[in-house]
């Protein structure tokens, strides 16, 4: 015998069963009803009832309440459903199933044709619009259902990212705050797009100077256009805070069309930024001739630069240039600078003539505004004028000290007696940088007027520098007092200009 919660029983000539003043149905047992017919009710029947006992007391059915819906989110043409669990009154498993707007949810959750005992789940495939959900729960034969909960839907899944920016004419390397809205096909902001998202940026070259488009992650890290960036969204929004989560910063003077895209999402033709250049930083100095001969005059080319060496086409020199960086040659002729120091600028250029090198090796050639101090620099390597004159190279004594520079003349006022002058002998231009590449067929002879000589012929390399392939030696004489001259002049070759020593002891 099985009892059904939607059934009234009545015993012989006992009356039917009233209501409960908690709702419930309530059996009255008459005074011919034993514990002996209820024995014969199957345990699952006497589950439904609270107590027992024998005579005319009221036993009431045990409550199957209702689920409720606790909430009822929507999201992207979809539902978010969460409801409350339910007790069974006796042994055996609650079971739930959906229905919306009076008929079967989708796949996303419970039908009457295929209860789960969940109470979540997500309606996928929902159209635009409000709809009204129920929750049913169901024990056995029995079952209750929810109060119905509506649900407005008003966006579909993203199709696009929308890009903004504070500012569509930043200056280069200046911070601009990117707005990223996800939205769907009609435009709608997608909210239940949130959390974290590899977002990839593109549509921006680097700068001149080689710096790359960025835009700050989460963590306030610049990411370089191409890299994946991690962007947080919040109800389909992503914001700057505190220079983080999309602060763009753009180098290079141009107009960029900026596009932001993750997987297939992408923000069509992008968003057009025009970079106005920055502020004066420093000047790009190039020669016109990077490798002049060493005396002869070559001109500068003067760029006024912003931080990423962008062109400040707009620059008017208010403040005087000083030139500075280059040495004296070996015989110690001084470099020779522009008499320019006010040139006038036109789209950001300039060029200096009257520059005269004279040592020939790499130099650097700085330019410095006054007063503000902004300055560039350039790199010009002057190269040897023509073979002119013997030299001494690499001279040293082990007594004393040369005069400077030991080059074309050279004197120690103490040698001493029985010490030594030790170099090599080389081709020079008039500046007394040595010459390369001379070619074969070049030899030296040295005299003295007194001392000793290690070697009286030198040969000169025909290949690279043209300097004596070995190193002589010359000792001063042993005993008296006096001076010894030294000279070095071709034996075959051209005949360059001799070069002179004088030893004094």
């Amino acid at each position: 015998m099985v009892l059904s919660a939607r059934r009234a029983i009545s015993s012989g000539a006992g009356e039917r069963q009233p209501r409960g003043t908690d709702g419930r149905r309530v059996l009255h047992l008459l005074g011919g009803v034993t514990v002996a017919v209820l024995a014969l009710w199957t345990a699952t029947a006497s589950a439904y009832w609270h107590g027992s006992g024998e005579g005319n007391g009221p036993v009431a059915l045990a409550a199957f309440t209702a689920p409720t819906i606790s909430s009822a989110s929507p999201a992207a043409e979809a539902v978010v459903l969460t409801w409350t669990a339910v007790s069974a009154p006796a042994a055996g498993t609650v079971e739930y199933y959906v229905t919306r707007d009076g008929g079967a949810p989708s796949a996303g959750c419970p039908s009457s044709s295929s209860r789960s005992t969940v109470t979540t789940c997500t309606d996928a495939g929902v159209a635009l619009g409000t709809h009204e959900y129920t929750v049913t729960a169901v024990w056995r034969s029995w079952s209750a259902t929810s109060a119905a909960r509506p649900a407005t839907v008003t966006y579909g899944p993203a199709t696009h990212l929308v890009l903004e920016a504070a500012s569509t004419a930043p200056h280069a390397g200046e911070a601009d705050n990117l707005t990223i809205t996800a939205k769907d096909a009609s435009n709608v902001t997608v909210k239940s797009f949130s959390g974290s998202h590899p977002l990839t940026f593109e549509g921006a070259t680097e700068a001149p100077s080689g710096t790359k488009p960025a835009v700050t992650d989460t963590a306030g890290t610049e990411r370089p256009f191409g890299e994946s960036t991690e962007i947080s969204f919040t109800e389909g929004v992503a914001t700057v805070s505190t220079g983080r989560n999309g602060a763009m910063k753009l180098y290079r003077v141009e107009e960029a069309h900026v596009k932001v895209k993750e997987g297939g999402l992408g923000s069509g033709t992008g968003l057009a930024v025009k970079v106005a250049v920055g502020a004066f930083k420093s000047f790009s100095v190039a020669a016109s001739n990077s490798e002049p001969e060493a005396g002869i005059a070559f001109e500068e080319k003067l760029i006024a630069w912003d931080e990423w060496h962008n062109v400040i086409t707009a620059y008017s020199r208010t403040n005087k240039l000083h030139y500075e960086g280059a040495e004296s040659s070996p015989s110690g002729k001084a470099p020779e600078y522009s008499a320019s120091t006010e040139p006038t600028f036109s789209g950001g250029e300039a060029t200096v003539t009257g520059f005269r090198f004279y040592k020939a090796s790499g130099t650097t050639l700085k330019v410095r505004e006054e007063v503000t101090g902004h300055e560039g620099a350039g790199s010009v390597t002057p190269k040897p004028a023509a073979a002119k004159r013997w030299a001494w190279t690499g001279p040293v004594v082990s007594a004393g000290t040369l005069s400077s520079p030991c080059l074309f003349t050279c004197e120690d006022a103490t040698l001493e007696r029985s010490h030594t002058f030790k170099a090599k002998v080389g081709v020079t231009d008039e500046y007394g940088n040595v010459v390369s590449g001379l070619g074969a067929g070049h030899t030296v002879s040295l005299t003295t007027t007194g001392g000793t000589l290690s070697a009286s012929e030198l040969t000169i390399s025909s290949s690279g520098s043209a300097t004596s392939t070995i190193e002589f030696t010359f000792t001063s004489q042993a005993s008296g007092t006096g001076n010894d001259t030294l000279k070095a002049k071709a034996k075959t070759g051209t005949a360059y200009s001799e070069a002179e020593a004088r030893m004094h002891y």
